[in-house]
């Protein structure tokens, strides 16, 4: 198994079909060693069910649970009376010939029963099912929010420029050029994006420090996570609301003032 999953020794050697007794010895992880307490255990003995087992190896820590938990100490014993699992490596290539080939194989020795395969990954990520299904809805309601505030803001928008624009035509007619009416029309919304924003940013910190604090491994928290999330919210509003100021600038300040 060791050699399959490729876990790095730092101590001692693994089982090896070199040594007959190794049914009676034992390999053990840095945080077994570590709750020993003790530099150099290969050769030391324990007990486990109940007789002596010498300790031949110990093993860099790797994850056998989630990772919401710290890694556990750990023993590994061979008892080949007691194997109901077996990890297969793939070779690359035609993955599918491969299980199919594992599993003929399977067969002819089980009297026709089939084996239940499931990959490693599989088994990982079914640890992780809460956080993946909260990942996918997060992206729906976060593409729906935006969607409707766009909607929204372009209702806006379209409101007041309607409402101002004599006074957009006006400015025209003095020689506004249409880039300083559009800033001076879309200013407002922005900085209200702005706002939200520094309210919504030290929120959406805290929650997400909150939830990465539930796992024992887990990446930092980097200033520029937030400041993209927010440049882009940003451009998706000045995008919105620029759009329909500049097609209010354009119009014909004839067709606005010709009633005035």
């Amino acid at each position: 198994m060791l050699e399959t999953l490729e876990v790095q020794m730092i101590q001692g050697r693994s089982f090896s079909r070199d040594f007959a007794t190794d049914n009676t010895k034992v390999v053990v992880n840095e945080s077994a060693q570590k709750l020993m307490a003790m530099e150099d255990i290969t050769g030391k003995t324990m007990e486990m069910m109940g007789q002596k087992m010498e300790i031949i190896g110990v093993t860099r820590d790797f994850h056998f649970e989630s990772l919401h938990k710290p890694v556990q100490p750990a023993v590994m014993i061979i008892l080949p009376e007691w194997t109901n699992n077996i990890m297969l490596r793939l070779e690359e290539g035609d993955t599918r010939a491969h299980l199919d080939g594992f599993t003929n194989f399977f067969e002819e020795f089980n009297d026709g029963l089939s084996p239940e395969l499931r990959f490693v990954d599989d088994e990982y990520n079914a640890l992780y099912k809460s956080e993946l299904q909260v990942s996918v809805l997060s992206r729906y309601f976060a593409g729906f929010a935006i969607l409707i505030s766009c909607l929204g803001l372009l209702g806006l928008v379209a409101f007041t420029a309607e409402r101002k624009k004599k006074e957009i035509s006006i400015r025209k007619v003095l020689g506004y050029p249409i880039s300083s009416i559009m800033l001076l029309l879309s200013a407002d919304f922005v900085a209200t994006v702005l706002l939200a924003l520094v309210i919504a940013l030290p929120v959406s910190y805290f929650i997400t420090k909150g939830w990465l604090n539930g796992f024992e491994y887990r990446i930092g928290l980097q200033w520029w996570f937030f400041a993209s999330a927010g440049l882009l919210v940003l451009a998706i509003a000045w995008f919105t609301v620029g759009l329909q100021v500049f097609r209010a600038a354009r119009v014909n300040p004839v067709v606005n003032l010709k009633d005035d």
